[in-house]
């Protein structure tokens, strides 16, 4: 009887820990820049559209109509693409808005949790990415971006959304779209301390209830 109460105690702290429901999601991705520039996918203010596909080839908010996306467990692969700024006559190369992006992103743990954020800054001049925030765990896994880019290109690449240009909104919008990738990966946490002690002492408990019930066994045998 001790033996299957303990059991079923353990079976509830594994539940508890790591629902089986239980689906990280980005709520939310922004990209800045220091000159006021933004592109987001809340589609509920009057800033630039950031479309996103996850895989490549699946556009996650076509119509500016982004929801939640569900993150896997491995490596999560973005293509981002925003609306081309400073509007004018086009350039080669094409001339970025900023020498440094930000990338921020929004995760829950997709039962109404408390948004946890991820930041990274992309240098346009060094193509190099640096990540500026420590990971977000959620069910003993921890989630970093752990790549980001974004460039301008010559391309008219959100002109295949048909309700997407902020620079011209009836429009083909600008001739020089912004076109980038991000990667959220998500890596198994190694117990704390503290989770080991506790799990160390209900084994404890149940090699002693165990003993006991073969002590008691032995005796009735006698």
């Amino acid at each position: 009887m001790w033996i299957k109460a303990i059991g079923i105690s353990l079976a509830a702290f594994v539940a508890a820990a790591q629902p089986a429901s239980a689906a990280v999601r980005l709520v939310s991705a922004a990209v800045t820049g220091a000159s006021g520039t933004v592109w987001n996918t809340n589609n509920t203010d009057t800033f630039y559209t950031l479309f996103l596909q996850s895989p490549v080839g699946t556009s996650l908010n076509p119509n500016d109509d982004y929801s939640p996306f569900s993150l896997s467990t491995g490596s999560n692969n973005f293509l981002s693409v925003g609306d081309g700024f400073p509007t004018g006559a086009a350039t080669n190369p094409a001339i970025n808005s900023d020498l440094v992006y930000t990338m921020t992103l929004n995760l829950d743990n997709g039962m109404g949790g408390a948004i946890k954020t991820l930041t990274g800054d992309y240098n346009t001049v060094t193509n190099t990415f640096t990540s500026t925030s420590g990971p977000a765990r959620f069910f003993g896994r921890d989630y970093t971006l752990d790549g980001f880019n974004y460039n301008r290109g010559r391309s008219n690449l959100v002109g295949a959304y048909s309700v997407a240009s902020r620079v011209n909104p009836v429009g083909p919008g600008s001739t020089q779209d912004y076109l980038g990738d991000f990667n959220v990966a998500s890596v198994a946490v190694v117990p704390e301390s503290s989770t080991w002690a506790m799990m160390i002492g209900g084994f404890g408990f149940i090699g002693g209830a165990l003993r006991r019930r073969r002590g008691l066994a032995s005796l009735a045998t006698a």
